[in-house]
C-alpha cells in the first residue's frame, strides 16, 4: 500500500531568510511545503494547488496578509490560515482572527511553537474534513485515569466556568484546553493562547491586556492585548504559576469586574472571555510561600482538571506509540515498526517527559531508521535512554552526558549574570536564548 503524500503547506513570508527558515522547519517534519514571497504569488500558487494549510506574514509588500487569507478561504473554505505578526501590529492579527485564521503568532516565533501551531491546525481541519489525514498531536487513550479527565472536560467545556488544569509538562494540558473550547457554545469565537513564562515581567500586563500609544518607551501604536483578541471566546494562560506577582492583583481584578483598562489608558474594557489555566507546578505550594495570590488561586481553581501523566495510564501507551508511528511515516513515506527489542525499551523507560518525549522519541526512531524495523539497540545507540531496567540507569550514556552539559551549562549562566549584575534580560540576550529558556535553566540549575 502506498504511503500518502505528505500535507501540503504554504509560506508567505517577504524576507527570504524567514522564508527560508521556516521551510526548513516545517520539510524537517514531513510536510510539503511551498513558499511565496507576496501575496501576488501566493495567489498564483492557491490556483495551481491545493494546501491544508497557510502561513502568511500580515505585513507584505503589494497586497497584505489578510487579502491572502481571504483569497484562500474564497478558493477553499477548508484551509486553515495562520498568521505571522510583528510586536506592534497585534491589533490588526486580532482582526485576521476574528475573519476566519486559526491563530496568529507574534515574531520571533521558536521552531518548537511554530510546529505545535501548524500541527493543532491540521488537527482542526481534520475534525470537519475526516478525509484529511492525522497530523497530531492527539487526544489518545481509553485508560480510567485519561478518560476521567476526558469526561471532565466534555462536562466542564458547557459552562463558562474557570478551569484550571494541572499536570506535568507533556502529558497534554494546551490539548485539554483547545479541546473544551472547541466543545463550549464559544467555539465559533477566538482561542488565544498565552504563556505566561516566556515574557518579561515588564512585558506581562502589556501583553494580557495591551497599551496604548506612548504608554512607555517603545510604545510607538496602541496595541491589543489577549484579553480583547479572545473577545467572546477562550483565553488559555499556559505556566500560570509565572505570572508577576504584581500583576496577579490585575489579572484577578478582570476574573472578578469582567473589565480592565489598557497599559496607559483610561477607557474601561468590557471583558467577555472564559479563561482557562495551566500548570505544571503546585500552586498551593506557592501561595504558602508567597508567591501566588490565595485569592488568584481560587478563583482559578473553580473547576480543577487534572490531565494524568503517561505513568497512570499504561494502557494508553500502545495507541499512542501506534498513533505517532502512522503520522511519522505517513509524513516520511516510510513504514517503519518497532520490534519485540524496542517495545521492551519503551515499556521499561518511565517517561518523565510524558506524551511529548513519547511522540519526540518515536519520530526520531522513525527518521533515522535504515530499515523497516526499530529495534532496542537503536533506541539506545542514539543516546534517548542510558538503561532498560526500569528506565534510565544513574550511570547511562544520557545521565553522564547530561551532567557534564548541565554543569557547563550553569557555569555559563552564573558568569553572565555576574556580568550583567543580575539583569535576566540582557543575560537571556547575550547568551542567546529566550528569557522563558534562561528562567527555566536558572530554576532547573538550582541557580540563586
Amino acid at each position: 500500500m502506498t504511503a500518502p503524500p505528505p500535507i501540503p503547506i504554504l509560506v508567505v513570508e517577504d524576507k527570504d531568510s524567514l522564508r527560508e527558515l521556516m521551510r526548513k522547519v516545517l520539510v524537517a517534519e514531513g510536510f510539503d511545503v511551498t513558499p511565496a514571497a507576496s501575496a501576488e504569488e501566493a495567489a498564483l500558487r492557491l490556483r495551481e494547488k491545493t494546501f491544508h494549510l497557510v502561513l502568511t506574514d500580515l505585513r507584505l509588500p503589494g497586497a497584505d496578509g489578510h487579502w491572502v487569507l481571504q483569497e484562500a478561504k474564497r478558493l477553499d473554505p477548508r484551509v486553515e490560515v495562520v498568521v505571522l505578526t510583528a510586536y506592534g501590529s497585534i491589533e490588526s492579527s486580532v482582526r485576521a482572527v476574528k475573519s476566519g485564521a486559526f491563530d496568529y503568532l507574534t515574531k520571533p516565533v521558536e521552531n518548537d511553537h511554530l510546529v505545535e501551531v501548524v500541527r493543532l491546525a491540521l488537527s482542526q481541519r481534520r475534525e470537519t474534513d475526516p478525509a484529511t489525514p492525522g497530523t497530531g498531536p492527539e487526544l489518545v487513550g481509553s485508560s480510567p485515569a485519561f478518560q476521567k479527565a476526558l469526561d471532565m472536560a466534555r462536562v466542564a467545556a458547557q459552562s463558562d466556568a474557570t478551569i484550571l488544569l494541572q499536570g506535568e509538562s507533556g502529558t497534554g494540558k494546551e490539548l485539554f484546553a483547545r479541546f473544551i473550547h472547541r466543545h463550549s457554545k464559544r467555539a465559533s469565537k477566538p482561542f488565544v493562547s498565552l504563556n505566561c513564562g516566556a515574557l518579561a515581567p515588564t512585558l506581562f500586563e502589556s501583553e494580557l491586556f495591551g497599551h496604548e500609544k506612548g504608554s512607555f518607551t517603545g510604545a510607538v501604536e496602541r496595541k491589543v492585548g489577549r484579553f480583547e483578541a479572545a473577545s467572546g471566546g477562550t483565553l488559555f494562560l499556559d505556566e500560570v504559576s509565572e505570572i508577576p506577582l504584581e500583576s496577579q492583583v490585575k489579572l484577578l481584578r478582570v476574573l472578578q469586574e469582567r473589565e480592565f483598562n489598557r497599559v496607559g489608558g483610561i477607557q474601561t474594557i468590557k471583558s467577555d472571555v472564559r479563561v482557562l489555566a495551566a500548570t505544571n507546578r503546585a500552586l498551593q505550594e506557592a501561595v504558602k510561600q508567597g508567591r501566588f495570590r490565595e485569592d488568584l488561586y481560587y478563583r482559578l481553581n473553580v473547576i480543577p482538571l487534572t490531565v494524568p501523566p503517561l505513568r497512570e495510564r499504561p494502557e494508553d501507551l500502545e495507541p499512542l506509540v501506534q498513533t505517532f508511528l502512522d503520522k511519522f511515516n505517513r509524513q516520511s513515506g516510510k513504514k517503519v515498526e518497532l520490534d519485540p527489542t524496542a517495545w521492551a525499551v519503551i515499556r521499561a523507560h518511565a517517561w518523565p517527559g510524558n506524551v511529548r518525549e513519547l511522540e519526540h522519541c518515536l519520530q526520531r526512531a522513525v527518521i533515522l531508521s535504515k530499515g523497516p524495523l526499530v529495534r532496542g539497540d537503536d533506541l539506545l545507540e542514539s543516546a534517548l535512554y542510558g538503561g532498560v531496567e526500569g528506565g534510565e540507569s544513574p550511570g547511562g550514556l544520557k545521565a553522564v552526558s547530561q551532567q557534564a552539559q548541565e554543569g557547563a551549562e550553569r557555569k555559563k549562566i552564573l558568569e553572565v549574570l555576574q556580568q550583567v549584575k543580575g539583569n535576566k534580560s540582557e543575560a537571556a540576550r547575550r547568551l542567546g536564548v529566550s528569557y522563558k529558556t534562561l528562567l527555566n535553566k536558572i530554576r532547573d540549575l538550582g541557580i540563586g
